[in-house]
């Protein structure tokens, strides 16, 4: 909710011709880039926990769903190579973000606007 919350307000503010917004909004906004990893983990928890999908529910016991066929040794290095290469990733998605969040456009890279009335169209270049 709080992720369509603001779109809506970006929404709200880009149809309304704002187009320069203040150092709060700015840092609400940049905020909420983490919203969706947050709402993706809520979700993935919500599913997982307090569930076994390898049992049939009401037919067999916690305990008789034990495999045996792959020992604790490969499930420990499975663990921990998923968690590994996640953490690595979720270290360069931080890197990513916070390298372009940070970068400042000047006053060369902002687009001329014509002079006269012409209307744009948000979804991109009109012929």
């Amino acid at each position: 909710m709080a992720m369509a919350a603001l779109g809506f307000y970006a929404l709200f503010l880009v149809m309304g011709g704002t187009v320069k917004i203040g150092p709060k909004v700015q840092k609400i906004f940049f905020a909420g880039l983490f919203l969706p990893y947050a709402a993706n983990t809520a979700g993935w928890l919500m599913t997982e926990i307090g569930r076994f999908p390898w049992i049939v529910q009401n037919l067999m016991k916690i305990e008789d769903a034990v495999s045996t066929a792959v020992p604790g040794g490969q499930v420990l290095t499975t663990l921990i190579g998923f968690t590994v290469l996640y953490g690595l990733l979720m270290f360069a998605d931080i890197y990513l973000l916070v390298k372009y969040a940070n970068i400042v456009p000047s006053a060369q890279d902002e687009e001329q606007v014509p002079a006269d009335d012409t209307e744009f169209s948000l979804v991109g270049a009109q012929d």
